[in-house]
């Protein structure tokens, strides 16, 4: 267990360079919010299934996850070839339509918005 928490430690405080490299890095794209007022969660879970083309359409997805947990705070994550490719995507997506009617069913006082470099990735 120590040398698991010394491995933790030393991953953390090593300098971006040892631990990044120069290649771009796979990127999280992690999202936390809440519904707006009158809104269900089917109506959450139709408007990002209507979002899956465009974000298929980037070719730079490898996975999405949506969850909720027990308060009713949702965490929508993105898994990206590259912080540049989330980014972009990022940008395109608020002139996407199908992304308005996604949009619509989130409290957008309530969005938190995060980008992080995947530095280890299980299969």
């Amino acid at each position: 267990m120590k040398s698991f928490a010394l491995a933790a430690a030393v991953l953390l405080l090593a300098p971006s360079g040892v631990v990044r490299g120069s290649e771009p890095r796979p990127t999280l794209e992690i999202v936390t919010f809440r519904l707006a007022p009158g809104t269900d969660a089917a109506t959450l879970l139709d408007a990002a299934r209507g979002t899956e083309a465009f974000l298929r359409s980037r070719g730079a997805v490898s996975g999405r996850w949506l969850a909720v947990d027990d308060d009713g705070l949702w965490t929508d994550v993105v898994l990206w070839s590259s912080r540049s490719a989330a980014l972009s995507a990022s940008e395109a997506a608020m002139k996407e339509p199908s992304f308005e009617a996604f949009l619509a069913t989130i409290d957008p006082g309530s969005i938190g918005l995060r980008h992080t470099d995947v530095i280890l990735q299980m299969e």
